[in-house]
């Protein structure tokens, strides 16, 4: 029998321990390190443009030097690559040798490269860009180890209930590190302008650029260093984790003598208490596939989808702000003042949506939940991409500029408000301890792959479609806006994945990873051993016909309770008026025999919300069919539209249904979170279809993204059908009340096919009257999904 890790008393008491100081040291510790992190990482595009200029000036052109393609993806990819590889070393490592002890070898070594990064030596283009990159590899070949260590630490020594909250603040860190890139890439930036005059390149082009500007970047990346070596002392004097030390090096009389110095409280030695067992199973294991595979797949994924947006978004930002004239043209800088501007843009929308963004996660996480946090990032991400990318056009005239960042800073802040930080906490949450931090770096690595994909795909992705528009060097690309409206479906695809990751809130780290189960002997003989303890050793029970009868003034009725557990009924005197024969005809029609007792509490509630998504569902369906006939370039009547609309539904829905059918196993656990899944989702495809009349030459994409999205959704919704039904079924009487439910759908299926003919001759004959009302109508869709599952007396794991 596996030792059951929560009868440990030193497990129990980091779980229900009190927030103390000690948490906030931890969160400190680890923190600086990401601090460091993230200026490291992200500092280098403050200063590509001015690498450019020192090293690749091209006399008599009529723009500033610039990386030629090659050398800009190395000096930006560089680091991730480094990140990816110590993230796999060092997650590995931590579970073998311990979290501590390779703690601080990451530290040291993104101290030593941030000063070696900056001291680059030669004096050819080539020799400087070569040892830069060397260099900017080991920083980040040191910061991967951070991100699986630093999350596991903070884990392990965290309480249940704000656990969530204490590891997103060291995740946080990392917007104080963007932050204070920007303002000391300004601080910098402005003293040496000040103090070095320089023309502008339209002017002088060899005196825009001034010797002293060399020092401007080194500078800049030499001081990521010092936050984090004066926390090297400190991290160096933090005690191994309990949970290390006991469950993974089974020695529990360490742990407690550790978290009793920790926490200022006697804890017992429990060694007695940890057994070695053979069942333990390792990561290339068919019991791990079993158990976390589908965990890690959701954790890998999201975190890819993730960083794809994420860093794309941060590596052509200075593009984007100079397309809207927040940066003006590089011509009309000099090359200091152009690492000013670049730092202030990128200051603001730190400040504005990317710190704040971090600290709502951290203050809510751990009220609301993971999931709900990094469903709400990536569907507002998508949002807010395709509010950038439809009219991008729009956008680019001075007079929208300001409405442009402020929606880029929205999808910020949602990034930092959902997956870019969830997807750090939850897998150091719901692994075992022995393969935590592998697996964390595991799927920490997988989101610097897709950062990767973003940094130098969209170097090539973002260019202008017009050759002679495109950067020097740089082949033809698809332009800023159809960039956009790829990141928008990458989100979209972030939003779907969310649905592989558990819930973790509240939950302690053994509960989640199973530790704490025991796995000695099948269920059926668990079953039988605990029958035998309870002394259950009953005679069969003999079945019986319960029947009683109920009688009022104008209605007398029998009701018999058969052995089969079905529910009869019959009328044996009625003298009521004709309404109520009518109503009790509507009742027997559309609600299960017997009523209310036939049912279980909430199923009244269950079925008013449940019309009301199906009316709005069928009306919505009549807008987008419309919406998508437009935009093939048709012009539909309200009732071609109805037609088509079944015709559409049923033909390019069938990949959706395959893919979304692989995940029904998953969908009896949580069938209420996959049924609010299948609403969202099948929104989300109603909206683009609404939206296609916007972009007709997109609208193969689109009306394919949407039509596979309510197909996915269709599956999900249908799978979750039968155990909402039978939550509500009394003795034997599902096929009943399935039936009568099914009644009432296909009613009010009709109704809202009937004011969707209406809607789309009237108030919806216009563009903007079909985004007012389909907006209206989704979000009651969504609603009365909600209100359903409210209603429906179902337990999910």
């Amino acid at each position: 029998m596996a030792s059951n890790a929560n009868n440990l008393q030193v497990l129990n008491a980091l779980d229900g321990a009190k927030t103390q100081w000690y948490h906030f040291t931890a969160i400190i510790i680890a923190g600086m390190g990401f601090f460091t992190d993230a200026y490291d990482l992200f500092c280098i595009s403050l200063v590509t443009k001015m690498l450019g200029r020192i090293y690749y000036h091209r006399p008599g052109s009529p723009k500033p030097g610039s990386l030629p393609p090659n050398v800009s993806a190395a000096v930006n990819g560089v680091a991730l690559v480094g990140t990816l590889t110590g993230q796999l070393f060092f997650g590995w490592l931590g579970d073998k040798l311990g979290r501590k002890k390779v703690y601080g070898i990451t530290l040291m070594l993104m101290c030593v490269c941030s000063i070696a990064s900056g001291l680059s030596f030669g004096s050819s283009p080539k020799s400087v860009m070569t040892t830069l990159c060397f260099f900017r590899f080991w920083l980040g070949f040191g910061i991967g180890g951070d991100y699986p260590l630093s999350a596991t630490i903070m884990s392990e020594y965290s309480n249940k209930k704000t656990r969530g909250g204490f590891i997103a603040a060291v995740f946080a860190m990392q917007g104080f590190g963007i932050l204070g890139g920007g303002v000391f890439a300004i601080i910098v930036s402005s003293v040496f302008d000040s103090r070095y005059h320089a023309p502008v390149y339209e002017v002088d082009p060899v005196g825009s650029t001034v010797p002293e500007a060399d020092y401007v970047w080194r500078i800049i990346l030499m001081v990521g260093a010092v936050p984090a070596i004066l926390t090297y002392y400190w991290r160096m004097k933090m005690p191994e984790t309990a949970r290390y030390t006991a469950l993974v090096a089974k020695n529990a009389n360490q742990a407690a003598i550790d978290m009793s110095k920790v926490m200022q409280m006697e804890i017992k030695d429990e060694h007695h208490k940890i057994e070695k067992s053979g069942s333990e199973f390792g990561l290339f294991t068919n019991d791990f596939v079993k158990r976390h595979g589908m965990h890690l797949l959701g954790t890998t994924s999201t975190w890819f989808l993730l960083d794809i947006a994420y860093y794309s978004q941060n590596l052509f930002q200075k593009d984007i702000f100079s397309a809207i004239g927040w940066i003006p043209a590089a011509q009309k800088m000099n090359a200091i003042h152009e690492v000013y501007r670049i730092a202030r843009a990128q200051t603001l929308i730190a400040l504005c949506s990317t710190v704040p963004g971090y600290w709502f996660t951290v203050f809510l996480i751990d009220k609301i939940g993971r999931f709900k946090i990094q469903l709400i990032g990536f569907s507002m991400m998508t949002i807010f991409m395709f509010a950038l990318a439809i009219p991008y056009n729009h956008w680019t005239h001075p007079q929208n500029n300001i409405g442009f960042v402020v929606i880029y800073s929205l999808t910020f802040f949602f990034a930092n408000f959902g997956p870019n930080a969830t997807t750090f906490v939850v897998p150091a949450e719901i692994f075992p301890a022995r393969l935590r931090s592998t697996c964390h770096g595991i799927s920490a690595a997988s989101g610097k792959l897709g950062a990767i994909v973003g940094a130098f795909g969209f170097l090539y992705l973002a260019q202008n479609k017009n050759p002679a528009k495109a950067d020097a060097g740089y082949p033809a690309g698809i332009g800023v806006k159809n960039s956009l409206i790829v990141l928008g479906v990458i989100n979209l695809l972030g939003t779907l994945c969310t649905f592989l990751v558990p819930e973790s809130n509240g939950k302690s780290l053994e509960e989640m990873s199973g530790e704490n189960e025991e796995e000695s002997g099948s269920p059926e003989e668990k079953i039988n051993f605990l029958n035998k303890e309870a002394g259950n050793t009953s005679p069969e029970v003999v079945p019986v016909v319960v029947s009683w009868t109920e009688t009022s003034d104008t209605i007398s009725r029998r009701f018999n309770f058969q052995p089969d557990g079905q529910l009869h009924v019959k009328v044996l005197n009625d003298s009521r008026p004709i309404i109520h024969k009518v109503s009790e005809s509507f009742i027997n029609t559309f609600f299960p025999s017997g009523y209310p007792y036939s049912v279980n509490e909430g199923y009244l509630r269950y079925t008013q919300f449940r019309a009301l998504q199906h009316f709005s569902s069928a009306a919505l369906s009549v807008l987008s069919t419309q919406s998508l006939l437009f935009a093939a370039g048709l012009r539909p009547t309200p009732a071609q539209a109805t037609a088509v609309s079944w015709i559409l539904k049923d033909g390019m829905q069938h990949v959706g249904k395959l893919i979304c059918s692989n995940l029904g196993a998953r969908m009896d656990s949580e069938p209420k979170r996959w049924r609010i899944f299948a609403d969202v989702l099948y929104d989300l495809g109603t909206g683009l279809e609404v939206l296609s009349p916007l972009c007709p030459q997109l609208f193969l994409q689109m009306a394919g993204l949407g039509n596979f999205a309510k197909g996915m959704a269709t599956v999900a919704a249908r799978a979750t059908r039968l155990p909402i039904y039978s939550s509500f079924a009394k003795e034997g009487n599902l096929s009943d009340l399935y039936a009568k439910g099914e009644a009432i759908s296909t009613v009010f299926n009709v109704v809202g096919l009937g004011a969707g003919i209406q809607l789309v001759s009237t108030v919806c004959s216009s563009m903007q009257g079909k985004l007012v009302v389909g907006s209206f109508l989704s979000a009651i869709h969504v609603y009365s999904t909600y209100e359903e599952m409210r209603a429906a007396p179902i337990n999910t794991s």
